[in-house]
């Protein structure tokens, strides 16, 4: 069968907008997601779909298949099809009827390096001579004929040793303050990467069946001797595996998941 309007925009099993003009199905049990041929029996037109959601829920019937799919194969509600798996591999390879040396295009999510904070290639910025030599003092512009007296201005005024130099004389009239104590520069703080609270789960998909999704629960625990929930969310039951203490443990089960059942998942928090 197909299936289109009625889901225009909503969730499938993944998490995905169901689109109807994508070449996308639905499927009962094959991984999700995952690809399969497809044959109508009576024309012979072939296509290859994406199986992103979950379905048909109704007795003998096998695939639901989008809009475009269907149009494509031109069948109807009753048309007799033939299913053929299609399986990938991580690193991209199919195996399958017809997809001999075929291979999946992946799309990079990598992040830029981190900058090396610990190499000496980063150095404070240093004043120099030049620079240091124009910073004076702060002064008060109170006049006062006591400060007349005994500031007595020198012509030729000698500096002392180093290269911030020894005080000008000052002009009659300005009295110099005592040097206020200069505030401290503040570091920036590092950020660094909060740690795992044991929050980190595995999400597998999602179903609007909660006894499907029970059972797929139980399958992959029994399969892969691990924890898992299953969570209701907005008429969907989702199906995490977990929780973890750290991102690497979901990452290696994430790791299995894909070589061992070909289960496509993905990283999450509680």
């Amino acid at each position: 069968t197909w299936y289109g309007e009625e889901l225009s925009g909503n969730r499938t099993s993944i998490g995905e907008e169901f689109d109807p003009n994508a070449l996308a199905a639905a499927h009962p049990t094959l991984p999700i997601p995952s690809y399969v041929r497809v044959t109508n029996l009576s024309n012979g037109r072939q296509l290859v779909v994406r199986v992103n959601d979950r379905g048909p829920f109704t007795s003998g019937r096998i695939i639901d298949l989008t809009r475009a799919a269907g149009e494509r194969l031109n069948i109807s509600n009753n048309t007799r099809v033939k299913v053929d798996f299609i399986s990938v591999a991580p690193d991209g390879t199919l195996s399958g009827p017809g997809t001999v040396g075929t291979r999946v295009a992946k799309q990079s999510f990598a992040l830029p390096e981190r900058p090396n904070l610990s190499a000496g290639g980063m150095s404070a910025p240093v004043m120099s001579p030049a620079a240091a030599a124009i910073t004076t003092s702060p002064v008060s512009d109170t006049a006062t004929d006591t400060a007349a007296s005994t500031v007595s201005p020198t012509a030729n005024s000698t500096p002392s040793g180093g290269f911030l130099g020894a005080p000008q004389p000052l002009r009659n009239g300005v009295v110099e303050t005592s040097q206020p104590t200069a505030a401290s520069t503040a570091v920036p703080a590092v950020a660094t990467t909060p740690a795992a609270s044991g929050n980190v789960v595995v999400q597998v998909g999602a179903l609007k069946d909660s006894q499907r999704a029970d059972a797929w629960l139980s399958s992959l625990k029994s399969r892969f001797n691990v924890k898992g929930n299953v969570t209701q969310n907005n008429g969907l039951y989702r199906v995490q595996l977990g929780p973890f203490t750290s991102r690497q443990q979901a990452l290696e089960l994430q790791q299995r998941l894909a070589s061992e059942a070909q289960q496509q998942s993905f990283i999450t928090t509680l």
